[in-house]
């Protein structure tokens, strides 16, 4: 009977994450920032995850960039330069390629803003390894596959771990 309640309890968390995780969120910021320097074309390639379902509506309507800025995780001054759109290209996974100069080595910080509120920056060194402090979305992805699997294993197997200690009951007689 115990095993019964835990299987139970466990449904219901596994449907209500399930239903939470299906639901669209109105207004949020973007969620990652990968981005790429090309010093040849003296271009920025950024790629920017922000779900959304309306791209005419909800989008990335400003991305500003500081270069070589005194304080890059929080930009004192105005932008050196700033990119604004009036809709989202996708409705997930957008690439903006932005050109400017920068050096062979340059710290660049860019930040994304959403039409309908929310932000996010990140930094890229220009002629050093890419480094994202935030983590990527492959990060986000991998444990979230891995606790469903453990999730979905403890579904199956639980049922039949707690049968292997019940009571045989024999066809035609009572136990009482």
């Amino acid at each position: 009977m115990f095993t019964k309640k835990i299987f139970y309890v466990l449904s219901v968390f596994l449907i209500l994450g399930v239903t939470m995780s299906v639901l669209n969120v109105k207004a949020h910021s973007p969620i990652t920032m990968d981005m790429e320097y090309d010093l040849n074309a003296q271009e920025l390639s950024v790629k920017i995850t922000h779900g959304v379902t309306d791209p005419e509506y909800h989008y990335v309507y400003l991305i500003e960039v500081w270069v070589n800025s005194s304080d890059p995780y929080h930009p004192p001054e105005a932008p050196d330069y700033s990119f604004p759109f009036t809709e989202q290209p996708a409705h997930n996974l957008n690439n903006y390629k932005l050109s400017f100069p920068a050096g062979d080595i340059a710290n660049i910080t860019v930040t994304a803003h959403c039409s309908l509120g929310g932000s996010l920056t990140e930094h890229f060194y220009v002629g050093q390894p890419y480094y994202n402090p935030h983590g990527t979305f492959a990060l986000a992805v991998i444990p979230t596959i891995v606790s469903t699997i453990i999730v979905f294993s403890l579904l199956f197997f639980l049922p039949y771990l707690g049968q292997k200690n019940a009571p045989k009951i024999i066809e035609g007689k009572s136990r009482y």
